[in-house]
């Protein structure tokens, strides 16, 4: 089920004594005196915990129109300081413990996430009950955090797929909540005082209205005692609901026009459906998956593959508490608009006119089982689904989701399509860049209402230890084959990489193993594309391409009892491409509109400058998907010869993570591959990346209301021994708590975001600080963040700092490896880059290493202030940039 509204950022919760319990099989359910609602759910996978907190209060459904967005305010506010702990605190002991801390406000609640290793679960249960107890709400971050929030929207409307969201939702609700304009947000946002905000936490922060929801390394009755114990001194109160005015039926299609400052132009069509404890959301959810999700589907299929129509199209169920939108959205050229509109209302009136086939019902079921499954990998995403559950009703209704979907017939699926995707239920927007001519009729909103209504129909067990080893085996034919068992869900990743990738290219070329890589999957000399998206659809498989500035591959995530019959899928893509010329000028269109879309993607994009700047004319500098220009030079000659020279037995890896036996996994994979010869790998000269004499800058202006900006510059690579003690210097400069987001985010309110990484590649790295703000405060932006690296550089960390930045980065490890993909990515990326799978396991005892000397000797040597490089796309600051142009159209 999909929960799509949801903004992230901070907070927590309350409670004290046992009344009542409930148990499903492995999670159990307590009621205590207070009131306060536990959860815990025991996952022994890996040494982490997730300790969940709510209130059941959130965006739009029970706040009074005055009071539009305080939930989310409050969430940004509560992390601010308690009365035993200063501003900046909680985040920083939870940075120390290897931990992290997030927020996010829906309509269905307010949740606060600590993500940390199982061994510090006691101070982080008692750090959320401080928190949420003794928030002091400061009034001097009032005023600080509220540009913060609305930096955050910013954002989020610069990106066309959020501003296309928020128009299609205005233009959907004309008297519920959800409809709120983005103009109403921001008055009601700009006049909330503290005394509003302390009242709202003071009102709904009570035990009785909070659920507490622990997932992970833990035993049950323990944390129920340490539950009571922390959230004893919590008293209930009495809870007064506002609920929003509830939406009248539509009578008549609503149609939105807007332009902005963008490549593409963006289109989504909605459909108001039933809030998520409807029976019919199900049916829906089906319809999702066989109509717009994966490229088996049928919009898939018909309207990008065969008419060529869209770069991107898909379908969802919108799942919230009190009614849902169904949406198709796609990205295409602003003269397809029509003509798409036409052939996605073709697609949904054939759902109309017959029942699915038995087999797409079949693959939709499989599909849906395969996201289920994957979606509730870590531990977080299990807290969060039971948490959202109880806050919508019944804490198992995301465990049951599976077994409801499976009660979904044929005729379930026609009839929720008859009932819900019809003209009077529709509401359109589309979003075209400024000033583009549209050559159908040179449309307007009435035009694209008489258009869908003239086609539209009206119709009514625990692993040992020994398990967890990595082992790897050379195959006979010189492939290196890693496994990794892991019994805790039935479901394997197979990580496929070659040694290759970007830093082989040169600029006439750049692209191409990218656009090999993507073809390579769209068919086989046996399976055409339509037939291999067929077949792993019936398996409820995932495949997708990967391609980085060192390698080649793909990525398979399958359920246990379909391994073999994946592998031998990888396999036939693998040795037999079909390079089908059709196929590749499809995906040349593809890639070049990602190209020019990739513009509007504005946090990406300056990225991208930036790794121009730092790396000048080195290839780590060049784009993944080449440029326009350069992949329109390629044909299906140029991938075959690509494909030979890095696709060699002798250098590929293949990475398998999961429920397997080791044995069987590797004859299966031995079979598989055993027609693939060696060879190799073309000679590669590549000089050292050098700095400018002088700061160098590359960059663009855009009509946005946000400017983003990012200061970059060389750092070490993978296989330098100096990467562990970068590591732990940049830890103290990113994430809540640390010097870029409190001086410049806290203090200074210059940002809603600001972080710094290292982009580390086998030889060589680009290390890059990212801002996102005013387009007035741009140069007090970059001052700040050079303020911040000439501090480190000539003071070094303080030694709460290093000591916590180590603790954090030796604890996120098991949290950021708990699902098996991202251990079959990471031991096969390593292990083709020649730096070897051994490193990932070793990670943590080379951080436990590094000394306070090492972080100050690298901070001095990569550090160079006068020498550094910056990538910056500049936003307008005129208040009205990217503001609706056209209008709304309704009958």
């Amino acid at each position: 089920m999909n929960v799509i509204r949801v903004l992230l950022a901070v907070g927590l919760i309350a409670a004290a004594v046992l009344v009542g319990t409930s148990t499903a099989e492995d999670m159990t359910r307590v009621v205590l005196d207070n009131g306060l609602t536990a959860i815990v759910k025991e996952a022994h996978a890996a040494p982490v915990v997730a300790i969940l907190s709510g209130a059941k209060v959130g965006s739009a459904v029970t706040e009074p129109e005055s009071l539009i967005g305080i939930s989310h305010f409050v969430e940004h506010m509560y992390f601010k300081g308690t009365e035993s702990r200063g501003v900046g605190q909680i985040a920083q002991e939870v940075h120390g413990l290897g931990g992290y801390l997030n927020g996010f406000t829906y309509p269905g609640g307010t949740n606060y996430i600590i993500i940390l290793p199982s061994r510090h679960f006691d101070l982080g249960l008692e750090i959320q009950a401080d928190a949420m107890m003794h928030a002091t709400i400061p009034e001097e971050a009032v005023d600080h955090e509220r540009e913060v929030v609305l930096h955050e929207e910013k954002a989020a409307l610069d990106n066309p797929w959020g501003y296309s969201w928020v128009k299609l939702y205005e233009l959907a609700f004309t008297e519920h909540h959800y409809g709120v304009t983005i103009e109403e947000y921001e008055d009601v946002l700009a006049n909330l005082t503290r005394e509003d905000l302390v009242s709202w936490y003071q009102t709904y922060y009570k035990p009785n209205n909070m659920i507490v929801a622990v997932v992970g390394d833990v035993e049950t009755e323990d944390v129920l005692a340490k539950v009571r114990k922390v959230y004893r001194e919590a008293e209930p109160g009495e809870i007064a609901f506002f609920r929003s005015p509830p939406e009248p039926e539509q009578e008549g299609m609503r149609v939105g026009w807007y332009e902005g400052d963008i490549e593409y132009s963006f289109l989504r069509i909605g459909f108001h459906t039933p809030d998520v404890n409807h029976e019919d959301s199900y049916a829906l959810d089906v319809l999702a998956t066989i109509l717009g999700q994966g490229r088996a589907s049928r919009l898939q299929r018909v309207v990008k593959e065969e008419k060529g129509l869209v770069t991107s199209i898909g379908s969802y169920n919108s799942t919230d508490l009190d009614e849902s939108v169904f949406t198709v959205f796609a990205e295409l050229e602003s003269q397809n608009l029509g003509e798409a509109l036409d052939a996605v209302v073709e697609e949904i009136e054939q759902l109309k006119r017959s029942p699915v086939s038995v087999g797409e019902l079949r693959q939709a079921r499989a599909q849906v089982e395969t996201e289920h499954r994957m979606g509730n990998e870590t531990v977080e995403d299990q807290a969060i689904w039971l948490i959202i559950g109880e806050q919508y009703g019944d804490y198992r209704l995301f465990d049951r989701f599976y077994e409801r979907i499976q009660r979904v017939t044929r005729e379930d699926v026609r009839r929720v399509a008859q009932k819900y995707l019809t003209v009077d239920n529709c509401t359109v927007v589309a979003y075209v860049p400024t000033g583009e001519t549209v050559p159908e009729q040179d449309l307007s909103a009435a035009d694209l209402e008489g258009r869908l209504s003239r086609t539209m129909a009206s119709v009514a067990v625990e692993p040992s230890p020994d398990e967890w080893v990595t082992e790897k085996v050379n195959l006979d034919n010189g492939i290196t084959l890693l496994l990794k068992e892991n019994h805790a869900v039935p479901l394997v990743s197979v990580a496929i990489l070659a040694p290759g990738g970007v830093k082989y290219e040169r600029e006439s070329n750049n692209g191409i193993s990218n656009l090999m890589q993507e073809v390579l999957v769209k068919g086989t000399e046996k399976r055409s594309a339509e037939e291999l998206a067929d077949e792993l659809a019936a398996l409820g498989a995932a495949l997708e391409p990967h391609v980085d500035h060192e390698y080649v591959g793909c990525l398979l995530n399958i359920g246990s009892e379909n391994l073999e019959d994946g592998v031998e899928i990888l396999a036939d893509i693998v040795l037999h491409p079909a390079f089908d010329p059709k196929e590749i000028e499809k995906e040349k269109q593809e890639i070049a509109a990602e190209i020019r879309i990739g513009k509007s993607q504005l946090l990406s994009h300056s990225l991208e400058l930036c790794d121009q700047a730092v790396y000048g004319g080195h290839p780590y500098g060049l784009a993944v998907e080449g440029s326009e220009e350069s992949i329109g030079r390629l044909g299906q000659a140029d991938l075959r010869a690509w494909h030979r020279k890095f696709y060699l037995a002798n250098t590929l890896v293949v990475a398998v993570v999961g429920d397997i036996d080791r044995e069987a996994v590797e004859a299966i994979v031995e079979d598989a591959f055993a027609p693939m010869r060696p060879g190799k790998l073309p000679k590669l000269r590549l000089r050292p990346t050098e700095r400018p004499e002088i700061p160098r800058e590359i960059a663009e202006a855009q009509e946005k209301r946000q400017t983003h900006l990012v200061v970059g510059m060389p750092g070490p690579g993978i296989g330098d021994p100096d990467y562990y003690a970068f590591q732990v210097l940049n830890d103290a400069l990113t994430g809540m708590g640390s010097r870029l987001f409190v001086n410049l985010r806290d203090a200074k309110g210059l940002a809603y975001t600001v972080f710094s990484y290292l982009d580390a590649h086998a030889d060589g790295a680009a290390f890059k600080i990212y801002i996102g703000t005013d387009p007035l405060q741009e140069e007090e932006a970059k001052a700040g963040i050079l303020e911040e690296l000439r501090a480190v550089r000539d003071e070094g960390l303080t030694k709460e700092e290093f000591a916590r930045g180590r603790k954090h980065l030796i604890g996120s490890r098991d949290v950021r490896l708990q699902t098996n993909s991202s251990q079959a990515l990471l031991y096969a990326r390593t292990e083709a880059m020649g730096i070897g799978f051994e490193v990932v396991d070793l990670y943590q005892e080379r951080i436990a290493g590094v000394t306070e000397e090492d972080v100050a000797r690298v901070a001095k040597k990569y550090l160079d202030l006068d020498r550094y490089s910056v990538g910056v796309v500049r936003g307008a600051a005129a208040e009205a940039a990217g503001a609706t142009q056209g209008g709304a159209a309704t009958r």
